[in-house]
């Protein structure tokens, strides 16, 4: 109370942040990611190995090929829904690092949903819908499952 009546009697208005202002990161939910993401997206999308019948290239489409690199197959963790239970392999750690990097809370624009989708056009091919289980398992980790 103090506080606001010393601002009304200096006549400020605003305050200076200063020019190191920082915004926190955002900081999405790994258990999620393990339980849901990696298994319900990458794994049976075959992101990372790519999937011959819908025409990738051998030698896989994020294996080895592009910026966004995945491992797959990773060993499977065990969950209690989104808890997981066992530790994460190497590889499955370097799949959420890259996931995590590929998400925003602008999830629709978000590049590890827009990509997939084809929202973005220069994208080889659809792997899934927009409205599908999968799309929704990003939606989900984007808007519940991600703090700041």
């Amino acid at each position: 109370m103090a506080v606001a009546a010393c601002a009304a009697v200096a006549g400020c208005s605003t305050v200076d942040p200063g020019s190191s202002l920082a915004l926190a990161p955002v900081v999405f939910d790994e258990g999620y990611f393990y339980c849901k993401i990696q298994p319900n997206v990458l794994e049976a999308k075959s992101c990372g190995a790519g999937d011959p019948s819908q025409g990738d290239a051998a030698g896989g489409c994020h294996s080895r090929v592009t910026q966004f690199i995945l491992e797959t197959p990773v060993p499977p963790i065990r969950c209690d829904g989104n808890m997981r239970l066992d530790p994460p392999s190497p590889a499955a750690v370097q799949n959420y690092q890259k996931a995590t990097e590929e998400m925003t809370l602008d999830i629709e624009n978000a590049p590890l949903l827009a990509w997939p989708t084809k929202k973005i056009p220069s994208h080889p091919r659809q792997i899934f819908a927009p409205e599908s289980p999968e799309a929704n398992y990003i939606r989900e980790w984007a808007t519940k499952y991600s703090s700041h």
